[in-house]
């Protein structure tokens, strides 16, 4: 199994990645420990965005192929780099609106009104392929007992636990999105 990203994208965001003009995703954190080493290590990062139903308009709603995309996975990227931008003395983030706003699909006020004088956060997305809508129970997340190749390591239930393999998988698939990003396995080739 593949250790990936998950983001939780609303739908106005999702479209502009899936049609390549939106290539930078802004986040209030940064990237985990391992996607770091990964990056240093020139190797790839893997991740998907979850639609979800976006502010100001939570009524829309986006098709694909008259398939509805809302509370689906529907598009896989690389993500290629981080940076980090800080909170000017004005209170906005002109520098991170200079050099990351039209990357972003994001006005300045948009970035000062999210980041509201927190570090922010540009996550790089490349190799961005719109994919058949996957369901977030098709991902598993990382916890002890879930090995990387989809196995489970019976030695840490308790003593005298009975679980059957179909309640134990179920106990690891994914079934919420995401407040941001998360670390999840699935099963599958890499970009």
């Amino acid at each position: 199994m593949n250790q990936v990203l998950i983001y939780s994208i609303e739908s106005e965001y999702i479209e502009q990645i899936m049609n390549g003009s939106k290539t930078a995703e802004v986040r209030k954190r940064d990237l985990p420990e391992w996607a770091l080493d990964k990056l240093v290590r020139g190797e790839i990062v893997e991740g998907y965005g979850y639609c979800i139903k976006g502010n100001p308009h939570p009524d829309h709603n986006i098709f694909f192929n008259g398939i509805k995309l809302n509370g689906k996975v529907v598009v896989k990227f690389q993500v290629s780099g981080v940076d980090r931008y800080f909170c000017d003395n004005q209170g906005s983030y002109l520098h991170m609106f200079n050099h990351v706003g039209n990357q972003a699909c994001l006005s300045r006020m948009a970035i000062t009104q999210y980041g509201n004088g927190a570090d922010l956060y540009a996550h790089h997305l490349k190799n961005i392929t719109p994919i058949e809508p996957m369901e977030l129970n098709e991902f598993y997340r990382i916890i002890d007992g879930l090995d990387e190749d989809g196995g489970f390591k019976l030695n840490t239930l308790k003593d005298c636990e009975y679980v059957s393999i179909p309640q134990l998988k179920q106990k690891y698939l994914v079934k919420r999105p995401p407040q941001s990003f998360m670390t999840v396995w699935v099963k599958g080739e890499q970009l």
